[in-house]
Formats: C-alpha cells, sequence, structure tokens
C-alpha cells in the first residue's frame, strides 16, 4: 500500500494523525495518508514563509522561475498515467475526468 507523507520543509514524515483512503468501487485500501497536527502546519507555514522570503527565491530570475515551473508541469505529463491511476482508485472518478485533471494541472504549471 501507499504511503502519502506530508512534505515539509524540504523533507517528506510521518505524522501522528492518518488515515486509510479506499477505493470507493471495491473498499480495498489505496494509501496511508498522514494528516497534519497543528504543529506540522505552523511548521509548514513558517518553512514556507522563510523560502518565499529568502534571497535565493528573491534573488532568482523570473526565466529560472518559469524553467523550475515548466519542470514540474513535465514530470505531471511523465507521471500522468500513474496519477490518474490513483485519482481513480482514491476517488472513484471516470477516466475522462481523471485524466482531464491531470492535464489540467500539468497546464496550469505550465
Amino acid at each position: 500500500m501507499k504511503e502519502i507523507k506530508l512534505f515539509i520543509n524540504g523533507e517528506f514524515r510521518t505524522s501522528e494523525k492518518s488515515f486509510t483512503s479506499e477505493n470507493p468501487a471495491n473498499g480495498e485500501a489505496v494509501a496511508k495518508v498522514y494528516l497534519p497536527t497543528e504543529k506540522d502546519i505552523d511548521l509548514a507555514v513558517d518553512a514556507a514563509e522563510k523560502a518565499f522570503y529568502s534571497t535565493e527565491w528573491r534573488g532568482m530570475d523570473h526565466l529560472k522561475r518559469a524553467e523550475l515551473l515548466e519542470k514540474i508541469s513535465e514530470k505531471l505529463k511523465e507521471r500522468r498515467n500513474e496519477i490518474t491511476e490513483l485519482e481513480i482508485a482514491d476517488s472513484g472518478s471516470a477516466v475522462r475526468k481523471a485524466k482531464a485533471d491531470v492535464a489540467n494541472a500539468a497546464s496550469y504549471f505550465k
């Protein structure tokens, strides 16, 4: 079973809270999903604020920022089949809608 961890300050971590996501079509477990505690949320917000105001991000050329967003878009496209399958299993979404959701996510970053 897949584990969906929290991503805070550049690292994946577990939490004391979690739930098991189930496929609504057959009740099978899809993934263990960790839920953030209040402390986790505070850590994430602090890390995001620090990153946003860092000289590395603030001083980054707009073309470099665009390049990073483009890379995210490309990774989503590369993994579209995997992400689509997970979305279908997790939410019971129709194939067409799941594919469109993944394509839309990639286009937002582009």
